[in-house]
Parts: C-alpha cells; sequence; structure tokens
C-alpha cells in the first residue's frame, strides 16, 4: 500500500471544515433540537452531524499522513489560480457596481470583461455572446420570474429610463 502526502493546505482546509461543522451542529440544533423524528430541526441536525463527523474523519486522516513536500507558494498556485484571483475579483467589483449603475449595465460590462479575458479574443464574438446571454437572464429573471432588478437611481435621472 503507498502512502500518500497531504495537499498543501489540506490539514487547515480540513480543521476549518470541523469548525464549520461543528458552528452548523449547534445552529442546527437551535431550530428544535433533537426532539423527535418529525421535529423540523431533525434533518438539519442529522446532516450537520453527518457532516461534522466526515470532517473529523478526514482532519484526523490528514493528522496521519506524512507533511507535504511543495513550498508554501505552490498551495497559492494550486488552491488560487491567476484566473480564479481575477474571477473573484471580478464579482466583487460586479456586485458593487450593481448598485451604483444597475443591473444591465453592470452586468454587461460583467459578462463583456470576463468573457473577453477567459473565453474569446474576438470583440466582435465576445460582444454577440454578451448581449444574448444577458437578454436570456434578463427575459427569464425580469420577464418570467418577475425579480425586481437593481437600478441605478442617478443614471435613471441622467437617461430619463429605468437601467
Amino acid at each position: 500500500m503507498t502512502t500518500r502526502t497531504r495537499r498543501p493546505g489540506e490539514l487547515v482546509f480540513n480543521g476549518l471544515l470541523v469548525i464549520i461543522s461543528l458552528f452548523l451542529v449547534y445552529q442546527s440544533s437551535l431550530i428544535s433540537g433533537f426532539t423527535s423524528w418529525s421535529s423540523p430541526g431533525f434533518f438539519p441536525v442529522l446532516a450537520s452531524l453527518i457532516m461534522l463527523l466526515s470532517s473529523v474523519f478526514s482532519f484526523v486522516r490528514g493528522c496521519r499522513m506524512s507533511s507535504p513536500t511543495l513550498p508554501v507558494l505552490s498551495f497559492w498556485r494550486r488552491v488560487l489560480p491567476r484566473q480564479v484571483m481575477i474571477m473573484m475579483l471580478a464579482v466583487v467589483i460586479f456586485a458593487f457596481a450593481l448598485s451604483e449603475i444597475g443591473f444591465l449595465p453592470a452586468s454587461f460590462i460583467f459578462l463583456l470583461v470576463t468573457i473577453r479575458l477567459f473565453y474569446s479574443k474576438n470583440w466582435l464574438k465576445t460582444l454577440f455572446i454578451t448581449i444574448v446571454s444577458l437578454a436570456i437572464i434578463y427575459l427569464i429573471f425580469r420577464g418570467i420570474f418577475q425579480v425586481i432588478l437593481p437600478e441605478s437611481e442617478w443614471l435613471t435621472q441622467l437617461t430619463g429610463i429605468g437601467v
């Protein structure tokens, strides 16, 4: 049987899962506890207990493995590659832009930039995919589900139309 070494960050991740699982067990027990099989809190408590047991098992198994031989820099390259970091930053900017410029302009810019960066180097193709995607998203959420999407007050006052 071959022994596997821990991957960089694996033990920290498993430890965080144990802590989160403990918190979820506590939170789910506040619903109604484990009073009966049909109580509203039974399945959340059961699910969080299963998560806790499996995360403790993974943590203990990780403690028994030998330490990774790769440097810390390798951890960041494996866990958060450049593309993931860029996308996380884009999502944070998009979240702030929603309240400032509204759903349609913020989504248009977000889709245009991310599709251009990660998929297509052709501007015409990128623009086409962005417009079609945004139209479909808008029709589904605004038209079918009737979700009220964020609008920008200052942009609406400037243009006279809600965007």
